[in-house]
């Protein structure tokens, strides 16, 4: 069984990282805080389970419904201004909403 932060070479649909709740092992879903790399906010799709990059449109609960960026790389989400494809975008220093 699968605990923690996974990364899967199981095909190429699936070759990715994916998270595994501590004791259960069941695969998460959503935005997710992780404490690795000093702490991220990162966002596992919410059918797969993989996680995602770039920008996201996510759309599963009240919370968290709009527009997010996701480092390449890291996945962790993005807060206050970035440049994304040469376009400076202000995402939410506290939420990470654009």
């Amino acid at each position: 069984m699968q605990y923690g932060e996974q990364y899967l070479n199981y095909d190429r649909e699936h070759t990715g990282w994916y998270y595994f709740e501590p004791g259960t092992g069941k695969m998460a879903h959503g935005v997710r805080w992780l404490n690795s790399s000093g702490g991220k906010w990162v966002y596992y799709h919410i059918s797969s389970g993989k996680m995602q990059y770039g920008e996201q449109y996510l759309n599963y609960d009240r919370e968290h419904t709009g527009w997010y960026y996701f480092e390449p790389g890291t996945g962790k989400m993005a807060h206050g201004t970035i440049q994304v494809n040469g376009t400076t975008v202000y995402y939410d220093r506290i939420t990470g909403q654009r």
